[in-house]
């Protein structure tokens, strides 16, 4: 019996070589056009938004300063490289925060065909409007490290901006220095300060303070600038200015010394707290004026003027550097806005020491300085050595001798650097400050 072998179709077999021939020259095609041809999609990261080309931007890689890192790969997720801190508690707390890209450690990579990634600088990064681009034309595949830095604005930036959007409670002195300053009965000027924990915020962890302004031609050590001035908005108690030698010079007076050694450096002051390490680094030392006058009988102006003069008891000093000082007669005046019966103007053209004058009650009761207590204020009274003005329960100002008690309210000057984090300024929600 003769046996034969029939040969099996190879037919199937080159159709599978045929399709595989085919998918691969696709493929050589696709690449080659893939810098012509291209979708675009987005992906949320952080609060902004990434425009990504599916065929050339393969990988990016997005650090910012908590030590977060981000990874966007083909399957359009975000897997977060860390165990020690949650995404949805970062985003969560960085609400008020604004990223902005570090241009200088930014940088892109291609693929140089070899599989090896080296950096490309054509690969350009975009970053606007919390929107972030990138730029590839090079039909490689790409790969991106991309720095952010958190940025929130400086108070300085904030309060200029507040006054754009709401001028009823601002107006600037007209001084020679044209500062611009919060007016009126209760303006939006609280701010959580001598804080405990500044990242937490609260009534309990921090005291309420309230900004007197943005004030020019401040003298620090690092020359003449605009800084924020700031002042407690309860007293730490009643105390005399001066209670051992009769003296009105505040460089020398025992309230100047408790305010700028053990206050400042944390012991505890009456009802105030201590100021916190963190704070302390917060406050700037700058000149201040101590310019005195033989007369309360003085409008507004009038007492700016003395305060930032010479004219001073004989053998005080004119001027003095540190960081708490008292609120001067002109901050108490200039904070009014007047009212329907007498107005601004008239509360400004009117001597601080009739302002307690059933007819210029509109100046006391539309000024947020005034607290209905008697209170201590930075100027002397030239005539004798005991005499220091200060604003009475009736809201004119008047003087007294400096060992007698007064309320006391500290006020300091803001760095440069501060931020705001957080807050509105209302007293339900004070402005949350941070130094950057």
């Amino acid at each position: 019996m003769e046996i034969k072998t029939i040969k099996q179709s190879n037919l199937k077999r080159n159709i599978i070589i045929s399709v595989v021939v085919i998918l691969i020259i696709s493929a050589i095609i696709l690449n080659f056009s893939s810098a012509r041809y291209r979708s675009t999609s987005s992906v949320p990261v952080v609060d902004s938004t990434v425009n990504y080309t599916p065929y050339n931007f393969r990988i990016m890689e997005v650090y910012v300063d908590s030590n977060l890192e981000y990874t966007w790969n083909n399957n359009t997720s975000l897997d977060v490289y860390t165990s020690s801190t949650n995404i949805t508690n970062y985003v969560s707390s960085m609400s008020d925060s604004i990223y902005t890209l570090d241009n200088t450690n930014s940088y892109c990579t291609t693929d140089n065909g070899n599989g090896e990634y080296i950096r490309n600088d054509s690969v350009t990064i975009g970053y606007s409007d919390l929107n972030l681009s990138i730029n590839n034309n090079s039909g490689r595949k790409a790969k991106c490290y991309l720095y952010f830095d958190e940025y929130h604005q400086l108070l300085i930036d904030a309060i200029k901006e507040a006054y754009q959007n709401n001028s009823t409670i601002f107006a600037y002195d007209e001084t020679v220095d044209n500062n611009l300053r919060y007016i009126g009965a209760n303006p939006n000027n609280y701010v959580y300060f001598n804080c405990d924990d500044y990242n937490n915020p609260s009534n309990s962890t921090c005291e309420l303070w309230r900004i007197i302004g943005i004030m020019n031609n401040m003298e620090t050590a690092s020359g003449t600038t605009e800084l924020v001035k700031l002042i407690r908005n309860d007293s730490i108690g009643d105390y005399g200015w001066h209670t051992s030698t009769p003296s009105n010079d505040w460089s020398t007076s025992d309230l100047q010394e408790r305010l700028n050694n053990n206050y400042l450096h944390g012991t505890n002051y009456g009802s105030g707290k201590g100021i916190t390490e963190i704070t302390r680094n917060m406050i700037e030392e700058v000149t201040w004026k101590l310019g005195g006058t033989s007369t309360v009988s003085l409008t507004v102006l009038e007492f700016y003027e003395y305060e930032r003069g010479t004219t001073v008891y004989s053998g005080n000093v004119t001027e003095w550097v540190g960081e708490i000082g008292l609120m001067y007669p002109s901050d108490y005046g200039y904070a009014t806005s007047g009212g329907d019966t007498t107005d601004r103007v008239a509360c400004l053209a009117t001597g601080l020491s009739n302002w307690d004058e059933s007819s210029f009650s509109d100046c006391k009761n539309n000024d947020w300085l005034f607290n209905n207590s008697a209170q201590w204020t930075l100027t002397h009274g030239t005539t004798n050595s005991r005499n220091v003005n200060y604003v009475d329960a009736s809201g004119r100002l008047t003087r007294a001798y400096a060992s007698n008690p007064r309320d006391i309210r500290p006020s300091i000057y803001l760095k440069s650097n501060i931020a705001v984090m957080g807050g509105d300024g209302t007293i339900d929600s004070p402005f949350e400050i941070i130094q950057t």
